[in-house]
């Protein structure tokens, strides 16, 4: 953290905030440490799932808050992977250093081994640019054959059918009890 670019209203706003976690975690553990390592091995760990080893924005220009713009897919922003968590041998010596000594000792895990650096590894296995491509297994529009066609609405009609009926059911049970004329409840069931 920044201090001398962080007001101290806002650090004592960001404490108040995040109170309950340093309740939880005890005088041993740095909360904002701690905070940091969970949202940046979770980022980083994200972005690794799905392809990427560098985060890619696309910018809008919002005219007010209330409306909000698409963004401009067509020009993507793409940073460099230096702050890659597992490709920049410093930052990722930094979090397992504090992973292996702060959060394993607290959470009491004696049965797995420590976080070893992965130097000299090949880091060519991790993925690059990856696109996402969406496709519907159904472009083309045609009749289906007609037993196919009889089953899909016969289908798609009872859901709708058989609820409504049982709503009919219920209505008609409530109406036909108060229009018992001896006052009696009257017995019976769809």
């Amino acid at each position: 953290m920044d201090n001398t670019r962080t007001l101290a209203s806002d650090l004592v706003t960001a404490t108040t905030l995040i109170s309950p976690v340093i309740t939880r975690l005890g005088p041993t553990i740095d909360p904002r440490k701690f905070i940091n390592w969970f949202v940046i091995s979770y980022y980083w760990r994200f972005l690794l799932d799905v392809g990427q080893t560098f985060p890619t924005t696309y910018f809008t220009n919002p005219k007010d808050i209330i409306t909000l713009e698409i963004p401009n897919f067509s020009a993507p922003v793409t940073y460099a992977p230096r702050k890659n968590l597992f490709l920049n041998s410093t930052i990722r010596q930094i979090y397992a250093t504090f992973m292996n000594d702060t959060i394993v000792p607290f959470l009491n895990i004696s049965h797995i081994a420590p976080f070893q650096p992965i130097e000299g590894q090949d880091l060519s296995s991790i993925p690059g640019q990856r696109t996402f491509v969406r496709s519907y297994g159904c472009v083309v529009r045609k009749l289906k054959q007609g037993f196919s066609a009889f089953i899909a609405v016969a289908v798609a009609d009872y859901v709708f059918l058989a609820g409504g009926f049982k709503v009919f059911c219920i209505v008609a049970g409530i109406l036909q009890k108060r229009t018992a004329v001896d006052g009696t409840l009257v017995e019976g069931e769809c």
